[in-house]
């Protein structure tokens, strides 16, 4: 649970009441009780409002446990991708209610700690359909996939059921991987001219060179990483395809035109180096009312640099949530200009994907087209 989460109970009527809460702010208010919980919050909701109405609603769920057949973890990488699918039909899945979910009755170590082998599910039903099924499927590389299977679930007031899924292992041999960076913008020092990994929230996607694999390829994010780089244990052995993507998504290594090959080893740790040279990041600055900077809690909209020209047209987006200043865009490409928007809002991190709209977000605090200078850190005031 963040430590901005608050949580208070209310009376017999249901009406509750929140003390000692910062003015200014904006918050997002959930609510659980035994097997209920809300599903649709109350967004921006200012201190000192008093009609406020939560809904809850009953919900359903459980805990898939996936080991190996003599009831081991699966020994591939918790980092790589790909995982679990799920498929829902009259039910709607519950994301982001921490708060609400243990208030609602889950055991909170289920919560804070479900993880890829672990992995917590919960979900609600949806208007007055009747017909209603849940089902998943699993895709671990290195291990046979499930297939299509139902999803076995129960009502949170009946308890939350644990079900396990045995996976056979079909990888004969395992290696590791390290992967290192050169050249680019970051703000660590670097360890022998290799930086750490993590700019822009990168991804590296492996893609196998063998047909026999059942799984197509495996995906590998960075979070921020020390300075030595990153190791990622327990890859299966075999020839990949390596290419990152970085910046937001705005940076490719290897370019289009060129390929990058891997070879893991069995009980052997290969490695790749990650060119990223071309890329740099920004520091975004924007003012407020009395000229001074802001440096509280805001989003950063990134799209490409047409946006301005038509905000409701077909652009790609990437949000990046920032808790304070400063506000750096790593390892964005920097043969590319860019339009940035920064949104002043709260509780921003407990929003889905789809309701990350304008209308949503809150006032804009500073806009203005970006351009990174290569292998450097670059600073940039938006206007408001």
């Amino acid at each position: 649970m963040e430590e901005s989460t608050r949580t208070t109970r209310s009376d017999e009527q249901g009406a509750f009441k929140f003390v000692d809460l910062e003015r200014g702010r904006r918050y997002t208010l959930s609510a659980g009780n035994q097997g209920y919980i809300t599903v649709e919050p109350a967004r921006l909701v200012a201190v000192g409002a008093s009609a406020v109405d939560l809904v809850l609603q009953p919900i359903y769920g459980g805990v898939l446990r996936i080991r190996t057949s003599d009831g081991q973890v699966p020994r591939l990488d918790g980092g790589l991708g790909r995982g679990t699918s799920f498929t829902w039909k009259g039910f709607r899945y519950v994301r982001r209610a921490s708060a609400g979910l243990i208030a609602a009755g889950v055991d909170p170590a289920w919560v804070e700690e479900s993880n890829r082998y672990d992995q917590l599910y919960v979900f609600t039903t949806t208007g007055t359909q009747q017909s209603r099924s849940a089902h998943f499927s699993l895709a671990l590389p290195g291990y046979e996939p499930t297939g299509e299977r139902e999803l076995p679930y129960s009502a949170l007031l009946d308890g939350l059921s644990v079900h396990d899924v045995v996976v056979e292992e079909v990888a004969a041999e395992w290696g590791s991987l390290e992967v290192l960076f050169v050249g680019g913008s970051v703000d660590k020092t670097p360890t022998n001219g290799l930086r750490p990994a993590g700019d822009g929230g990168g991804e590296l996607i492996l893609t196998p060179m063998e047909e026999q694999r059942a799984v197509p390829y495996l995906k590998y994010r960075f979070g921020r990483q020390s300075a030595e780089g990153v190791v990622i244990d327990s890859v299966p052995a075999g020839v990949y395809g390596a290419e990152y993507k970085g910046g937001y998504k705005t940076f490719r290594f290897p370019p289009s035109e060129e390929n990058v090959f891997v070879t893991v080893r069995d009980e052997e740790q290969a490695q790749l180096v990650i060119d990223l040279t071309g890329s740099g990041s920004v520091e975004l600055q924007a003012l407020d009312q009395k000229g001074q900077p802001v440096t509280g809690q805001l989003v950063v909209a990134l799209h490409p640099s047409d946006y301005f020209g038509d905000p409701q047209g077909p652009h790609w987006v990437r949000y990046v949530d920032y808790a304070h200043a400063p506000y750096i865009l790593e390892g964005l490409n920097s043969s590319r200009e860019f339009a940035a928007v920064m949104y002043d809002i709260d509780n921003y991190r407990l929003l889905d994907d789809d309701e990350r709209k304008p209308g949503v977000l809150g006032p804009i605090v500073g806009k203005g087209l970006i351009r990174a200078t290569p292998n450097a850190m670059k600073r940039v005031v938006l206007a408001k």
